[in-house]
């Protein structure tokens, strides 16, 4: 990042940043499609371009605004197509590898949906580890941790021992299928930035975030 601004929680975040637009931006034509702006939700940009509209008076043409889920979809769309996977799917390409590659996580889960709350949770760990960017040498030493015997319940045991080959293996499903879910898009997203051109924009602003994931 080439500059961090910081603002009390007090601030009117959506008028600071008006300001700094205007400030920094303001052209002849009110054209500010060159600006793109990174919210953490959706809503604040409804209030960034109304507040802009009150200040300028007149028609203008609006800053791109993303939340951070549609940025990272415009920046991976920059190199391949990809769609999201729905929830049981993804669920049971877990449950399929787990079966041929490390079947002792089915332990008393044979069946598909005995497993499905066990593979949500897997689900979910992984998409966690995706998401702060946890590499596989970190991973490694968990595993052999785990090989050695955490105090925690020997299902959750025998799933860290796992871990790096179920990772990997789902990672290479996604990537057949094409079809990912929220924690590997920012992951690939993180993989592929430094390969996408962004000229299509002046300066990039993330704006009102209070917590920021590894990727």
């Amino acid at each position: 990042m080439d500059r961090i601004i910081t603002r009390n929680f007090d601030c009117d975040i959506i008028q600071e940043l008006t300001d700094y637009i205007l400030k920094h931006h303001r052209n002849s034509k009110n054209d500010y499609t060159k600006v793109a702006v990174v919210f953490g939700g959706k809503r604040p940009a409804l209030f960034l371009k109304r507040t802009l509209a009150e200040k300028l008076k007149s028609s203008y043409y609006p800053p791109q605004c993303f939340s951070v889920e549609e940025f990272i979809n415009y920046l991976i769309s920059k190199k391949e197509i990809f769609t999201y996977g729905n929830d049981l799917e993804i669920c049971y390409w877990l449950y399929e590898i787990g079966k041929e590659k490390a079947p002792q996580i089915l332990a008393g889960r044979e069946k598909f949906h005995q497993f499905l709350p066990w593979a949500r949770e897997i689900l979910s760990f992984i998409q966690e580890l995706d998401m702060e960017d946890v590499d596989e040498d970190f991973l490694l030493k968990v595993k052999l941790s785990a090989e050695i015997g955490y105090e925690v319940p020997e299902n959750i045991n025998e799933l860290l021992k796992s871990i790096v080959m179920l990772r990997e293996e789902f990672h290479r499903k996604l990537e057949e299928k094409k079809s990912f879910t929220r924690g590997y898009t920012y992951l690939k997203a993180a993989q592929l930035v430094s390969e996408i051109d962004l000229s299509e924009f002046e300066v990039i602003i993330f704006c009102g975030f209070f917590y920021l994931h590894n990727t």
